[in-house]
């Protein structure tokens, strides 16, 4: 069995770009306004911090890991990245406070004959 591992990092400029650009696509309702922050938590998925147009109110909006997944994977298909469909995919936190997109895929090889 064989296994190759991915990693594609996101920087927050870049998941914030990914949140401006593809959450009406994907379903994901945030108010218009300024990303002021952004973080992954484990269990409740990514919560943004929107600081609301005409206002000087902060409202935390939460998106779950599935729709996350799917805005990234949209966001690399639009910056041309190549993604495996058959990949096991997973999100974890970056250093830098940004995302990153985890991809596993398995492949069972038998063992070849000798002729």
């Amino acid at each position: 069995m064989v296994q190759e591992m991915r990693r594609i990092i996101f920087s927050r400029k870049e998941v914030v770009d990914a949140l401006m650009n593809f959450a009406p696509a994907v379903r994901i309702n945030l108010p218009p306004g300024h990303i002021t922050s952004i973080k992954l938590d484990e269990t409740k998925g990514l919560l943004v911090a929107i600081e609301q147009l005409g206002s000087l109110s902060i409202t935390v909006h939460q998106i779950g890991a599935a729709k996350l997944a799917v805005l990234l994977m949209r966001y690399c298909r639009h910056r041309k990245i190549p993604l495996p469909k058959r990949a096991a995919k997973s999100i974890a936190p970056d250093k830098n406070e940004g995302l990153t997109l985890q991809l596993a895929v398995t492949t069972n090889t038998a063992p070849r004959r000798r002729l």
